[in-house]
């Protein structure tokens, strides 16, 4: 594992907590551990690094280290847009959620982005 990586997550470097973050989801170079991905992923999305929102939606459209949650994934995706990341996967997660979720998941991602200071 690289260890320069691992430092400079521990001091909250958004790009290493992603680095790192993607190493425990594949489990390259490391055993995989998508609790760990989990937490990296969200430190690097608070702190606004682009790709880590899409990450996040991905686990939680899985079920991988986190219990399978729609609103959950479709927030996250919603989120990356925002980094200007056109995510298909939104639309596509949509089909599967009632208009009700979809609203909870739009409201969820407007709330994550104004306490994270991140304008759509």
């Amino acid at each position: 594992m690289n260890l320069y990586c691992v430092r400079a997550a521990k001091l909250e470097n958004a790009q290493a907590q992603y680095e790192l973050g993607r190493l425990y989801d594949n489990g390259k170079e490391v055993l995989q551990d998508k609790e760990a991905a989990l937490k990296l992923y969200t430190a690097a999305a608070e702190q606004g690094h682009a790709d880590a929102p899409r990450e996040l939606g991905w686990l939680y459209l899985k079920g991988k280290g986190v219990p399978r949650d729609l609103v959950r994934a479709y927030m996250w995706f919603d989120v990356a847009e925002s980094f200007d990341d056109y995510n298909y996967a939104m639309f596509w997660v949509s089909k599967d959620m009632t208009p009700a979720e979809i609203k909870e998941a739009k409201k969820l991602a407007r709330d994550w982005m104004k306490k994270h200071r991140i304008v759509k």
